[in-house]
């Protein structure tokens, strides 16, 4: 469980400085190149900009015993926002098998954009948009190769190989995940960009015909690139950021909130008030009552919470808060508990309405050493 994330802290905190960034498998955070010169600065109405607010909440998520969050260093990324050039187009329309000439368009919904072909024209497409990030869809309408059956294992990997390739995702920053079940003659492939194996929010979805045709495709046209390092906060600090937001969950009434069982080691995204996406570590969260969320757990040092005056910005930074609707037990079961907040100071106001909470402070207890 938390192993994972001690590992990841430490290996990344020993490998920081003028190192290279580097990226593996073993599920740690790769060491960024240059120190603290991004500040990310978020809307005051986002909730990252929630999780930062001073005021006490005035109820903390506790962790059961044995989950262990130390705060280190660990790199982030950023996905440009620059607009599509020609040539990128180009080389995924020829990794998609598509051919036509590149258009320039603007629809009003989506924006400036580039096309090839258009859908329900009855023909191959391809869409260009960067409202807030190059985005990319295709499909195949007209005639297609299904073949019989679904695509094997290794057409699907020789097809988003290729594909991947085009994009500049490179095999080491890539997960490859097919769905169970579907049509006869396609696969559904899900591809996850993982830096140094880490999970993240970032994927594309595609449809592999049978005849190894990608057949229906989204996703964004380049890959999230290095941005640098930044600190990160511990357990205490992370709960506290849970539990500040757990209000804008359904769950007004008093019950507890679910005791924290296990945290591993992501990425989540996060947007700026430029609408940027960045992509931060983060603390992969779940516990009693099937309760699943993720938690940024990158520093306040390295935010800056402004208003929101400019584009509106997506609040969520994760997967959807929740507090289930099932009965908690009773019994109150070995905690690591909540003491007082790291020191956080972002440029914010604090609200005129102030609550306070009272917390125990009590023994972490650490996993064995890998």
């Amino acid at each position: 469980m938390s192993n994972g994330w001690v590992v990841a802290i430490a290996l990344v905190a020993v490998a920081c400085g003028n190192t290279p960034s580097t990226s593996s498998n073993d599920g740690t955070l790769p060491p960024a190149t240059n120190r603290g010169t991004n500040i990310i600065e978020v809307s005051s109405d986002s909730e990252l900009a929630m999780m930062l607010d001073p005021t006490p909440p005035d109820r903390v998520f506790s962790a059961g015993g044995g989950v262990v969050l130390e705060p280190g260093t660990s790199g982030r990324w950023i996905t440009s926002t620059g607009r599509p050039r020609v040539s990128e187009i180009e080389s995924l329309s020829a990794a998609l098998g598509l051919a036509g000439e590149v258009v320039a368009v603007d629809d009003g919904m989506f924006g400036p954009g580039f096309q090839i072909g258009a859908p329900g024209s009855g023909s191959d497409w391809l869409q260009v948009h960067w409202l807030a990030e190059p985005w990319w869809t295709a499909g195949r309408t007209g005639d297609r190769a299904t073949g019989d059956d679904p695509p094997d294992d290794a057409t699907v990997d020789s097809v988003v190989g290729e594909l991947m390739d085009a994009l500049g995702v490179p095999e080491r920053d890539r997960h490859v995940e097919r769905a169970l079940g579907g049509d006869a003659d396609v696969a559904e492939v899900s591809v996850e960009f993982r830096p140094g194996g880490l999970p993240s929010d970032v994927r594309w979805s595609l449809t592999v015909s049978g005849a190894g045709e990608i057949v229906l495709g989204s996703g964004p046209l380049r890959p999230p690139t290095a941005a640098g390092d930044v600190r990160t906060v511990g357990l205490t600090d992370a709960l506290i950021r849970l539990s500040r937001v757990a209000p804008i969950a359904p769950s007004a009434d008093d019950r507890p909130l679910p005791t924290i069982t296990d945290i591993t080691p992501g990425l989540i995204s996060v947007w700026d008030v430029a609408n940027r996406r960045w992509l931060v570590p983060a603390g992969i969260v779940s516990g009693s009552g099937g309760f699943t969320t993720s938690v940024p757990v990158i520093a306040a040092d390295d935010v800056r919470v402004v208003d929101g005056e400019r584009d509106p910005v997506p609040v969520r930074t994760g997967p959807p808060l929740t507090i289930p609707d099932v009965p908690l037990p009773t019994e109150t079961p070995p905690t690591t508990a909540v003491g007082a907040t790291d020191p956080v100071a972002p440029p914010r106001t604090s609200p005129d309405v102030t609550t306070t909470t009272t917390t125990t402070t009590g023994e972490t207890v650490p996993l064995s050493p890998p």
